[in-house]
């Protein structure tokens, strides 16, 4: 019996590694062919893929269409899965391959209805972006169709095999970019729950009003007034009616990234140049993830060449140049989009209140299809300001309709026509700003502030996307929906929106900060992000024109890569402040170790974690005692509502739940460092001079879904040493509940000399390749963390090309 147990065991032990031995080989199997020729249909010439040691392809084709097909072939041919998971997530139907971890994203944007948007989209383009957008499915669907290869790891894993690509997969990826980088709509939310706690005056405190010194991208003689909130009276006791249903609602929302989303851009004249063109650089932050978000490619046509940073799903380089023009983004956060506070008909839930007398909702069922086999149905409501989101998840729609009202979205990006596709398209083409103003004037959403440099020297910035003209007060807090007095009077028209070009500073700069002055008569936002690291950029690009310095891509790289704290120069002197800790010999070293830190954001240093957790804490001493059970949703860095606070409204600082006694900044600021102390003593040991800040904030790429399975999230996901904060330029960001890993950073980091018509240097955090087994899923990511870029160069690919594909008309 031992001898047949033993025999038995022996044959599940080899049948074990033989099932191990071929998912290995299917795995590495899976990789696509780099090299050789592939016949597609549809193809109208050759097209030649010349890829570089890092896997970047320099795409030549004899005309735009075949150039997208094939650059659909190589999107393909890296990235299927992050396209696949990037469609779903936008379609709403992630659940039918992640199973039951699926439905809440999936009721979340069916409700939005963001894949509809994108099919309504497609009747409002050209039909030469039409062609293009068929082309690129074109190429995906050849690599799909025609692969003699095993699917992607993730699609063995996972036992799913991908759908045909269709020209509304793309669109909707520009409306999920969207959804990612709106925070107003989650402003009016978290302002409806603090109103449940305060009184209204306590929200010009904890959201204030742009500070004066604020950098401004498109200067005037001074910052244009802010746009009061002016609610009325009932306008309050409305949003105070939902708050309860605003904090389900935030709770019940898929996680977003930090606050603060954003990026950097720069760009310098030629004649503050070493080469006398204009020099541009671009570093958007995104969560990150790998694969990275980006793909770097070069296309070459007879109409010429297009180089830089591309999305996989999509037929355009978003981020990048031509021959003679420049073009990136950063963030505006411009207001484009409204909570309204619709009540129902009390004698009939069915339909709801409107000027001009009770309407039904619009409604559609959404069959939502679970892995396995079972199904959801999640009927979706509409007002005519949109989609009720506050049904999106059971709990949140019964706590609305609980109490007669429930909140829908007015949004520019659900609106039927959007052709910012198409301004990818025209970007490429524009050899000047006129041409480039025409492109971007068909951007819908979401705002960007848009960045041009090209080769006689000039420089530009203009805002891309369309901004709602209101009635009434601005877009602060949820507004009644059944008067009538905040409705949307249409779209402010492109031609309207601000722009600046050739100013006598010599540089253009917008790193999220507020982008115009007074001279701009139009509402953008009420809530402009913190100009920290638009400060830094600043101070280093003035310096070193008023010093005559020449500058070059070097010191565009190495302004990308700055560590220097704005955050924490803004707050040590409130930290200088504290008084020696009495007793304790190492906090007192400590202290003087801050005193002299010069609040560079180092990975090597201790200070930066010790300011970083002495800050979070006192945040939380100042604020929650407040807010209460609200803190958690207003929680972060708040960097503003702080510096406001001790310079403007101390009472803040002042304990609550101790009544005898008055407590002042100072106070807050010594009880925030025992509390950081202790903490990371607890989480670090005492040894305090071996604490670093690069180990203890980590930047984390997870991979979707793998990185939710303990044994494949080293293979799939990936890591690095930390460093800077989220106001360094080079900057790093983590969630409020969970300090200190880096999520946000540099998605990319793109410079251009635009004397240099067929080069551009650029590095991404990940690699080109989204296979977890290939030398591109993680090349670029030592250099990334070392500050490092990557020259490329069209001379170079058709010199010393590392794989050269050859695809072929099918015959």
């Amino acid at each position: 019996m031992g001898r047949v147990l033993a025999l038995l065991a022996a044959v599940a032990s080899a049948l074990a590694l033989g099932a191990a031995g071929l998912a290995v080989w299917l795995a590495y199997a899976s990789l696509p062919d780099l090299d050789g020729e592939i016949r597609l249909a549809g193809l109208e010439a050759r097209v030649t893929i010349a890829r570089d040691e890092f896997g970047i392809p320099l795409i030549t084709a004899e005309s735009e269409r075949d150039a997208a097909m094939a650059l659909g072939f190589v999107h393909a041919q890296d990235r299927l899965w992050q396209m696949e998971m990037s469609r779903r997530i936008g379609a709403g139907r992630l659940a039918e391959v992640v199973g039951e971890q699926g439905i809440a994203t999936d009721r979340f944007l069916r409700t939005l209805g963001l894949y509809r948007a994108a099919e309504a989209a497609l009747d409002h383009l050209s039909p030469d972006a039409i062609d293009r957008l068929e082309a690129y499915a074109e190429g995906v669907n050849a690599l799909i169709e025609s692969r003699s290869r095993p699917l992607p790891p993730e699609f063995l894993l996972l036992r799913h095999r991908p759908e045909p690509w269709v020209p509304a997969d793309s669109l909707v990826l520009v409306k999920t970019m969207a959804w990612r980088l709106i925070e107003s709509w989650r402003r009016e939310l978290t302002r409806a729950t603090v109103l449940a706690e305060l009184p209204a005056e306590a929200l010009d405190d904890l959201w204030p009003p742009t500070h004066p010194d604020a950098v401004t991208s498109i200067a005037g003689d001074g910052l244009e007034t802010d746009r009061a909130s002016a609610a009325s009276g009932s306008d309050v006791a409305a949003v105070r009616a939902i708050a309860d249903d605003a904090a389900a609602l935030l709770a019940a929302l898929p996680e977003s990234g930090p606050p603060g989303q954003g990026s950097n851009s720069w760009v310098v004249a030629g004649e503050h140049t070493a080469s006398g063109a204009a020099l541009f650089a671009n570093d958007p932050h995104l969560d990150l993830g790998a694969p990275a978000h980006w793909y770097l490619a070069a296309l070459s046509t007879p109409e010429g060449t297009v180089q830089g940073a591309t999305l996989p799903a999509l037929p355009v380089v978003v981020i990048g140049r031509n021959e003679t023009v420049a073009w990136g983004f950063t963030n505006t956060a411009g207001d484009t989009d409204d909570l309204f506070i619709e009540r129902l008909d009390p004698g009939d839930p069915d339909r709801y209140l409107a000027p001009d007398g009770p309407r039904p909702f619009v409604t559609r069922d959404e069959v939502i299809r679970i892995k396995g086999g079972a199904t959801i149905t999640h009927r979706v409501r509409e007002t005519r300001n949109g989609p009720v989101i506050s049904d999106m998840l059971p709990q949140a729609a019964a706590a609305a309709g609980g109490g007669g009202h429930v909140l829908a979205l007015r949004w520019t990006a659900l609106e039927t026509v959007d052709r910012t596709v198409e301004a990818g398209m025209a970007l490429a083409r524009a050899r000047d700003w006129e041409a480039f103003e025409a492109a971007i004037a068909d951007f819908f959403s979401p705002t960007q502030n848009a960045i041009f440099a090209d080769a006689e020297g000039g420089i530009g910035i203009a805002l891309a996307g369309r901004l709602p003209q209101r009635l009434g007060s601005d877009g602060g807090l949820p507004r009644p929906g059944w008067s009538g007095e905040h409705d949307w009077q249409g779209l402010l028209p492109a031609a309207a929106n601000p722009r600046s070009r050739d100013p006598a500073t010599g540089y253009l700069l917008n790193a999220n900060n507020r982008l115009v002055g007074p001279d701009y008569p139009h509402y953008i936002t009420r809530d402009w992000n913190d100009d920290l690291r638009a400060r830094r950029i600043e101070e280093v690009l003035s310096a070193a024109i008023e010093t005559g310095t020449a500058l070059d891509v070097e010191a565009m790289r190495r302004l990308q890569n700055d560590r220097r704290s704005t955050m924490a120069l803004d707050f040590l002197p409130l930290l200088r402040r504290v008084g020696p800790a009495s007793g304790d010999e190492d906090a007192q070293v400590i202290q003087a170790a801050m005193d002299a830190w010069d609040g560079e954001s180092a990975a090597d240093r201790p200070e930066p974690l010790i300011f970083q957790a002495w800050y979070r804490a006192l945040v939380r001493h100042v604020l929650e005692d407040e807010l209460g059970q609200r803190f958690a949703a207003y929680r972060g860095l708040r960097t503003e509502a702080m510096r406001h606070i001790i310079e403007n409204a101390p009472i803040w600082c002042d304990d609550t739940t101790i009544p005898e006694t008055v407590q002042s900044c100072v106070d807050m600021a010594e009880r925030a460092f025992r509390t950081a102390l202790a903490e990371l003593r607890d989480e670090h040991g005492e040894a305090w001079r071996e604490w670093r800040w690069g180990e203890a904030s980590r930047v984390h790429m997870a991979h979707r879904p793998m990185d939710a399975i303990f044994g494949l999230r080293r293979l799939f996901s990936l890591e690095t040493p930390g460093g800077g904060d989220g106001s360094t330029v080079d900057v790093a960001r983590y969630l409020p509940h969970a300090p200190y890993t880096t999520v946000m950073a540099a998605s990319l980091r793109i410079v251009a000399d635009l004397a240099e018509p067929f080069s551009f240097d650029a590095i991404l955090p990940a690699g080109q390749s989204g296979h977890p087994l290939s030398r591109h899923y993680r090349d670029q990511t030592a250099l990334w963390h070392e500050g490092r870029l990557h020259r490329v160069a069209i001379a170079d690919h058709a010199r010393e090309a590392r794989h050269i594909l050859t695809l072929l008309p099918d015959e």
